[in-house]
């Protein structure tokens, strides 16, 4: 089934009073664009490059979900982000947690 269909069947069945946060994997891939193409109709927030920090920020939030609440887990999600062999010791020893 077309993507598109099933976001606006979604967006059809949804509350009007609901708040909603969608989250896709990747800015600009199909699943995002179909999105973005709809976010003049409103009723929801949209963010893209999707991990595993952001997503349970996000959950444990629910009951202050607010532009200003999902933009600071947005940052602190990109701060989670890490390349670790940047953080090898100048010795060659792993350090400790």
């Amino acid at each position: 089934m077309d993507v598109g269909v099933l976001i606006d069947a979604w967006l059809a069945s949804r509350h009007v009073n609901d708040r909603w946060v969608v989250i896709t994997d990747i800015f600009g891939g199909s699943v995002n664009n179909e999105f973005m193409v709809r976010m003049a109709d409103g009723g929801f927030m949209l963010i893209a490059g999707m991990n595993l920090g952001l997503v349970i920020e996000l959950a444990c939030g629910l009951d202050r979900l607010s532009l200003e609440n999902v933009e600071q887990s947005v940052e602190q999600s990109r701060a989670g982000i890490v390349f670790c062999n940047n953080l090898a010791t100048a010795g060659g020893e792993d350090e400790e947690f």
